[in-house]
């Protein structure tokens, strides 16, 4: 990643907007398209301290998730939840475990669909500002994000389990 950012930034800046970009949204650790479209949308609401696929743990460093869009401050998660990773049985119940894990330890949680972020994005951050408020009106939750390289989000098998 680094000598790719080298490489773009001692090369031609013509016909290069795109690939900065994309190199921008995943250094700020955005991994897909929705979740791009997501992180766009918060940064034109002027939304800060955003942390994207953050390994979460609880206060005795047990693993919650990792989650879409994490706003630290107040304990808020965000998630893009895409027909293609949670609608399949395994998917869905590993959706419904980490919903559950939320809410057992005082997460507010946004789940959003990858097509709301295009068809109605003003209604997807009314939400977001919504539960925002919400999280900053109750005490924030005892969970943090984790550098700990074992809470990975490899989309190939979640090794910490469902």
């Amino acid at each position: 990643m680094a000598e790719l950012q080298e490489e773009l930034a001692l090369g031609q800046r013509r016909g290069s907007a795109l690939l900065r970009d994309a190199m921008s949204l995943v250094s700020d650790g955005v991994w897909s398209s929705p979740e791009a479209d997501l992180a766009e949308l918060f940064r034109s609401a002027g939304l800060r301290h955003v942390v994207y696929n953050a390994a979460l743990v609880d206060g005795t460093g047990t693993f919650v998730s990792i989650c879409d869009a994490w706003i630290d401050d107040v304990g808020l998660a965000v998630e893009v939840d895409s027909i293609e990773y949670h609608t399949t049985p395994e998917g869905f119940a590993r959706t419904v475990r980490r919903n559950a894990r939320y809410a057992s330890l005082g997460v507010t949680f946004v789940p959003i669909l990858p097509t709301d972020l295009g068809s109605r994005p003003n209604g997807v951050l009314a939400e977001v500002m919504q539960a925002l408020a919400a999280a900053s009106a109750r005490p924030r939750p005892d969970v943090h994000v984790s550098a700990d390289p074992r809470f990975s989000a490899g989309r190939e098998g979640w090794r910490w389990g469902a």
